[in-house]
């Protein structure tokens, strides 16, 4: 499945997507914003692969051309789904950042909140953990924007770290890449392990060493 991965994040937390309303006179931006999410729940039942721009606009009650209006093809609608699905994402993870927690602190709950989403999303279609398992390079091309705030969000914790004097990273910008790269490497292991004991166990470890790292 080409990154069913992430189409996950709006199902988990939505369930459900009603596109039984037709409705013609809807503003530009409503009317673009509406026929995302029920993209969103086509590409989560059919795949990307089989999905349709005559599915979508099925699904969206709405002919084939009001949503070529919008979206040159398939690949924008999806392109639109991420972006709109990463803030949703990156919203959960940002409560920690701006918690009052000590920036190791910080550090850990955000990964082990991290893989935990990612997890529950795959584990709500097997579909979606077979694409994550068997088909990872692709979804990799496809997740940049989610690892891309990731990463400015990790530098952020980074940061404040080295600004209390806890953290001593020789290059922050690398070690928040290093960081990310093994978190990924986790994350797929965690889902193929059902995030059990030993994975959580794992994470706690795998955490443990970078924050020691760190303050050295």
């Amino acid at each position: 499945m080409f990154g069913d991965f992430w189409i996950a994040l709006y199902i988990a937390q939505n369930y459900k997507i009603c596109a039984c309303v037709n409705t013609p006179t809807m503003p530009v931006n409503s009317a673009r914003n509406y026929i995302v999410k029920v993209a969103l729940s086509v590409f989560g039942r059919l795949g990307f692969a089989k999905t349709t721009m005559s599915d979508i606009a099925i699904a969206a009650k709405k002919g084939r051309r009001t949503i070529y209006q919008y979206f040159k093809n398939k690949d924008e609608v999806y392109k639109a789904v991420i972006e709109d699905e990463t803030e949703k994402l990156i919203s959960q993870l940002l409560p920690i950042i701006e918690s009052d927690r000590s920036p190791g602190d910080k550090l850990k709950q955000y990964f082990m909140l991290r893989v935990k989403i990612i997890f529950r999303l795959s584990d709500q279609n097997q579909a979606i953990k077979y694409g994550f398992l068997n088909d990872y390079k692709r979804i990799e091309r496809i997740r940049h924007l989610f690892d891309d705030r990731d990463y400015k969000l990790t530098i952020r914790i980074l940061r404040e770290g080295i600004d209390k004097g806890v953290f001593h990273p020789e290059n922050v910008e690398l070690t928040a890449k290093n960081i990310g790269m093994a978190a990924r490497s986790l994350e797929r292991e965690c889902i193929s392990l059902n995030y059990n004991q030993a994975c959580k166990k794992q994470m706690e470890h795998f955490i443990q060493l970078i924050i020691q790292g760190l303050q050295v």
